[in-house]
């Protein structure tokens, strides 16, 4: 099969060569989307153990109790 001029005006080659890059495309952007999708994931989560580490744990001042009120001698 050598390319001749008839076999380069095909009907088809224009739609085969559009669907070939339209699908490298999204071949392309879905293996950098998850790239990026994984990445973005490993440094945005919910828990940190070493950011719990650094502000300790929390207590809040309303729930802490009153002290007994302090004993006197009759």
């Amino acid at each position: 099969m050598f390319l001749t001029s008839g076999a380069l005006s095909s009907p088809l080659l224009l739609p085969v060569t559009l669907l070939s890059v339209l699908l490298f495309l999204a071949v392309v952007g879905s293996a950098v989307g998850l790239v990026v999708a994984l990445s973005r994931r490993a440094t945005h989560g919910a828990y940190s153990p070493s950011r719990q580490e650094k502000e300790g744990s929390r207590v809040e001042m309303w729930n802490i109790t009153q002290p007994p009120p302090m004993e006197r001698l009759i």
